[in-house]
């Protein structure tokens, strides 16, 4: 019978974090649908934002030692969930993922609008 290993990171690596205010994320956004990209956004723990992840294959290694890669994150603070912004571009209630969640709740206590 195979086996089956459940292997959640243990650490999550951010090397850029650019926050906005609400209304310039949605202006942002605004941009990025006028081009015919769909970017499905994430919304977490009053937290709308878009983790630009490494893939797994550039930091197989590391990942195998408990380690995700997000080069960079892009975030507001948006106390309710909303299926949509700006111009209908998705949003993604990943309040069920929970290394999402994990990075929600971080970027939230580094927000420098929530001080």
């Amino acid at each position: 019978m195979v086996e089956i290993s459940y292997k959640p990171p243990k650490e999550i690596v951010v090397f850029n974090c650019v926050e906005y205010p609400l209304d310039e994320f949605k202006k942002r956004f605004n941009m990025v649908r006028a081009t015919g990209e769909v970017v499905p956004l994430h919304w977490a723990e009053g937290v709308v934002f878009l983790p630009l992840i490494i893939p797994e294959t550039e930091a197989l290694k590391e990942r195998m030692e408990g380690k995700m890669f997000v080069s960079t994150v892009i975030y507001a603070l948006m106390p309710n969930y909303e299926q949509s912004i700006a111009r209908d571009i998705p949003v993604v209630d990943a309040t069920f993922d929970k290394n999402l969640k994990v990075l929600a709740k971080w970027l939230k206590e580094h927000s420098k609008e929530e001080k």
